[in-house]
């Protein structure tokens, strides 16, 4: 074999090489979506192997033959094409992958905000709060009103605070309002959260912040599914419409691959429940679980239902236009006209 020759042989024993390990990456990865069609899975396996073995024994024959070396540099040229084409496999198949964990992994900290409140109260200042009584809820689900304001009033140095347990938000902003307590922590956001609930609403212009704080917490949310095959196992997916505090849609979509049909189930933002999270699972409107944390909302609608949730779809109304907008359009066939900004 000359230096010619050898050149060629070189460079196509690397590129074989590389590109057989990037072809070896892809079908890796790819694999861990293999729950969605487990033979379509084994197929692409396969003719990932034959692929590579072809390549190989291609580049053995192609090295010792001597006399084409135009044989050679053409396929030199394929291997560089496929060496192209398979380094971008893998760019796109880390875009996805990023995408796919965004959308699909919890975070390991979950970061709770609350206020300290008052109630047409002389308190105006953190120092002011020691030695009076602060409520409570009865729940650690509750990280706002129990774990995360138990920790701040140590921060605080709170030493002489005492406290009086409630089952719920409801009751615990209640007992503020009955002067059965002196300041309450709540959720930030807890005036847009709690302005439909008709037992406290009236009330929520007249509390007032005197201190606000945060703290992570560990994320215990784990859920389950992922050994379902979904092109051929029925399934549900729950479906959560999500403003920032309450979930005020709630829908089961039932999903049958083998018979390829979708029943959903709608259940009524009000529906008066027990409520999986809440101290002796006690009843409140269904979207207030949401308020509490996800899983609450979740293993409310298993109880509620009796059929385990196997995965769940949440987003807001702007994740709803970004959805529209990413499928093109939605077409309405309706025999009634629309009128307005539609």
């Amino acid at each position: 074999m000359n230096n010619k020759n050898n050149k060629y042989a070189w460079l196509n024993t690397i590129l074989t090489t590389v590109v057989s390990i990037f072809i070896m990456y892809i079908v890796f990865n790819i694999n861990k979506y293999s729950k969605l069609s487990k033979g379509l899975f084994i197929i692409i396996n396969v003719v990932a192997m034959v692929t590579i073995l072809i390549l190989v024994l291609s580049t053995i024959k192609i090295n010792y033959n001597n006399k084409k070396q135009k044989l050679k540099i053409a396929y030199t040229s394929i291997l560089s094409l496929l060496l192209i084409f398979t380094a971008y496999g893998i760019y796109v198949l880390n875009v996805v992958d990023t995408n796919v964990k965004d959308i699909t992994t919890e975070d390991k900290y979950v970061n709770y905000k609350a206020d300290f409140v008052v109630y047409e109260s002389d308190i105006s200042e953190v120092s002011d709060l020691n030695g009076k009584v602060i409520g409570l809820i009865e729940s650690t689900n509750i990280v706002e009103a129990n774990v995360l304001a138990l920790d701040e009033i140590k921060k605080l140095k709170l030493e002489d605070v005492e406290i009086v347990y409630y089952p719920t938000y409801t009751s615990l902003i209640n007992g503020l309002v009955r002067d059965e307590v002196d300041f309450i922590p709540l959720p930030r956001n807890y005036k847009s959260s709690f302005d439909s609930v008709e037992e406290v609403k009236m009330y929520l212009d007249d509390l007032e912040s005197v201190h606000l704080f945060s703290g992570k917490y560990k994320n215990d949310f784990v859920f389950g599914g992922n050994d379902i095959d979904v092109t051929k196992n029925p399934f549900t997916v729950l479906l959560l419409g999500y403003d920032g505090g309450r979930t005020d849609t709630i829908m089961i979509a039932s999903v049958n691959p083998s018979a390829m049909q979708v029943t959903l189930t709608s259940i009524a933002r009000d529906s008066f429940v027990p409520i999986a999270c809440y101290p002796n699972h006690a009843s409140d409107k269904i979207n207030h679980a949401r308020m509490i944390s996800r899983q609450c909302t979740i293993n409310t609608v298993e109880n509620m239902v009796g059929v385990p949730i196997d995965f769940f779809v949440e987003m807001n109304f702007m994740g709803m236009v970004e959805l529209v907008d990413a499928l093109g359009k939605i077409t309405i066939d309706s025999p009634a006209s629309f009128h307005g900004n539609i």
